[in-house]
């Protein structure tokens, strides 16, 4: 049985900076995510400029800007009656106008998830205290007056518990 303050299921962005945030604190903390890996699917891709100014605190702004969309390739938003279709408008979203670079110091970014999955993976491996488990699943937890015992399967299918402070 491994003990740990913060247990975080799901290693997506939200649980991959989650740990980081921790580690830089100093807590005990454990992903657990199902998947082998990362996403291998694009999913969402802008990082607003809030995450992008949390990513800097983290010190992992500039590998997220890096793996993403340059900055001037991201001007506007197209649509169009097909991929190579009549372009029916052309739009310069608020976020890409100068007006927004007075909002914050720190400027959005377009990062689809499967290229920020693996940067925010890396970043948080490379932080004690926190830890990594991918082909892990959460399949039960229980807590009593001061603890949370949760039940973790692994890829083999393996049990194993976790134990996390209330």
């Amino acid at each position: 049985m491994r003990e740990v303050d913060v247990l975080i299921a799901g290693g997506g962005p939200v649980g991959l900076t989650a740990s980081i945030l921790l580690s830089r604190l100093g807590v005990a903390s454990l992903v657990v995510e199902r998947h082998p890996g990362t996403s291998i699917h694009p999913k969402a891709r802008g990082i607003n400029a809030r995450t992008m100014e949390i990513y800097r605190q983290c010190g992992v702004e500039p590998t997220v800007r890096a793996a993403g969309l340059a900055h001037e390739r991201s001007r506007f938003i197209v649509w169009a009656r097909s991929l190579a279709g009549e372009e029916l408008e052309r739009r310069v979203p608020w976020r890409s106008r100068p007006e927004a670079q007075q909002t914050s110091p720190v400027l959005r970014c377009l990062c689809a998830q499967d290229d920020l999955e693996p940067v925010l993976r890396a970043h948080a491996a490379s932080l004690p205290p926190g830890g990594l488990r991918f082909g892990t699943e959460l399949v039960d937890f229980r807590q009593d007056a001061d603890h949370v015992t949760a039940t973790l399967r692994d890829a083999s299918r393996a049990r194993s518990s976790s134990t996390s402070s209330a």
